[in-house]
Parts: C-alpha cells; sequence; structure tokens
C-alpha cells in the first residue's frame, strides 16, 4: 500500500511539473524568446512532441493561436483528478474546471470593454468569438443594455455561478 501510494504521488508530481512546462512553453511562445538558448530548448523538446501530436489530431488553431497547450492541461488535468478520486470526481472536477475558465473569459471580455481594448488583437478577437455566442442570445432574451453599458456579461456570470453550484453539490452527493 505505501509503494503504491508513493507511486502515485511521484506520477502526481510528474504530471504536474509537465503541465507547469506547457505553460512555461505557451508563455514563452508569446514572447518570442531567443531559439537558442538552452532552457528555451528544453522546454520545446519536452513539450512539443505531445503539443504536435495534438496538433495532428484535431484543429486547435483559431485566428493565428495555438489552443493545444489548453487542450493538453485539460487532458492532464483529468489524468491528476482520476488519479486522486476516481472517474466522477474527475469528470466533475473537468466540468467544474471549463466552466471556471469560460466564467473568466467572460469576465475578461467585461473588463476588455471598458478599456476599449484594440478589436483587431487576436486575443481580444479569439475572447470576443468565445463568448459573442451566449452573449449574442443573452441579449436577444432580455435586452440588458442601459445607458450604453451591457448588463448581459453580469448575467451570464450570475448564470453560470448558479450552474456550478448546482453542479457541485450534485458532484458532492455522487461522492
Amino acid at each position: 500500500m505505501i509503494v503504491m501510494d508513493f507511486i502515485k504521488m511521484i506520477v502526481e508530481l510528474i504530471l504536474y511539473l509537465y503541465m507547469l512546462a506547457i505553460v512555461l512553453g505557451a508563455v514563452l511562445s508569446w514572447v518570442n524568446p531567443n531559439p537558442a538558448n538552452p532552457v528555451v530548448r528544453f522546454i520545446h523538446n519536452i513539450t512539443e512532441p505531445v503539443l504536435s501530436r495534438v496538433r495532428q489530431m484535431l484543429p486547435v488553431s483559431y485566428a493565428g493561436m495555438d489552443f493545444s497547450p489548453i487542450i493538453v492541461l485539460l487532458g492532464i488535468y483529468f489524468l491528476r483528478s482520476l488519479l486522486s478520486g476516481g472517474l466522477v470526481r474527475s469528470l466533475g472536477s473537468l466540468i467544474l474546471l471549463i466552466l471556471d475558465t469560460f466564467m473568466l473569459i467572460i469576465l475578461v471580455r467585461a473588463i476588455l470593454s471598458w478599456v476599449s481594448a484594440d478589436p483587431l488583437n487576436p486575443l481580444v478577437r479569439v475572447i470576443h468569438s468565445i463568448t459573442e455566442p451566449v452573449l449574442r442570445r443573452i441579449r436577444q432574451t432580455i435586452p440588458l443594455v442601459y445607458a450604453g453599458m451591457d448588463f448581459s456579461p453580469l448575467v451570464v456570470l450570475l448564470g453560470l455561478y448558479i450552474l456550478k453550484k448546482i453542479l457541485w453539490t450534485s458532484f458532492s452527493i455522487l461522492m
């Protein structure tokens, strides 16, 4: 039993470190570092085989942005939670993570609208394309623009928060 716990701990540590490498690799790709740097080469060499495999299997690029690190991070997150809690808990935590991520994207979208971000920026375009279908449906159903302020992100955030609480309670009961 102790040996299995030790092996599980080592595997979880390796997965965690690999998640950090994926995040670091994504951040490095944004700043266009010197490819001759040994740290940059190391991060590229350990992450690129998995990322290129994901890129071959799924269309993960949109508006010039590569979403393969996000797909890999979700997969590793699922594996880590599967190791620590079983299938139902893993699916539940993955769904809750996706809801949290979407809530964060909605919040970033609202903040970007306050600061008049450049609409041609690729990141702004991706955030807009992810959030606009949901926000448009809310705006069509309930007109929530008052004094030039769009309150549809607030309604979506409130709805996602309620959904998250319902799912959290449901997954807690199942476990």
